[in-house]
């Protein structure tokens, strides 16, 4: 999907859709047997680029945000991560940390309390530190969707 594409859609939709998602694999994901210090761990799209080139690959070189993250979070950002607390319901979406320099190329930087209110989620954490904020939040069973290889 792309990103103007969920621009659009987000404008229509509430964040409340992509909460109840997130309700839903939860209790699906209870029913199953998983629960205490178990995270669902979701890996969004990321933009890339041709060559060294600031062009984007792709149909019509636009960044499309991939779909099961799109559906649990309703992040049109390209470079983000999601988890979901199994025990407790809480989300917690994990940033790009951009230096300010890119503001040349992105426009404004934002900060993570924008994205946590935009989104509507619990935290929202910097990408550097997946693995310390899921030590720090007691996962001890990570259950991935991921495009390619972080760990």
């Amino acid at each position: 999907m792309d990103v103007s594409a969920c621009n659009q859609l987000k404008s229509i939709v509430s964040n409340a859709l992509f909460s109840e998602n997130r309700l839903r694999l939860k209790t699906a994901l209870n029913r199953a047997g998983f629960e205490k210090n178990v995270f669902v761990f979701v890996e969004g799209g990321h933009e890339k680029h041709r060559y060294n080139t600031d062009m984007i690959e792709g149909d019509a070189l636009v960044f499309r945000q991939e779909s099961y993250f799109f559906w649990c979070f309703g992040v049109v950002e390209p470079g983000f991560y999601g988890a979901i607390d199994l025990a407790s319901g809480k989300s917690y979406l994990f940033m790009p940390q951009l230096p300010e320099s890119c503001a040349v190329w992105y426009g404004k930087i934002f900060d993570r309390q924008h994205f946590k209110e935009k989104y509507e989620v619990d935290a929202v954490f910097h990408d550097t530190d997946i693995v310390e904020e899921l030590k720090t939040l007691k996962a001890k069973k990570i259950l991935l969707l991921v495009i390619y290889s972080i760990f």
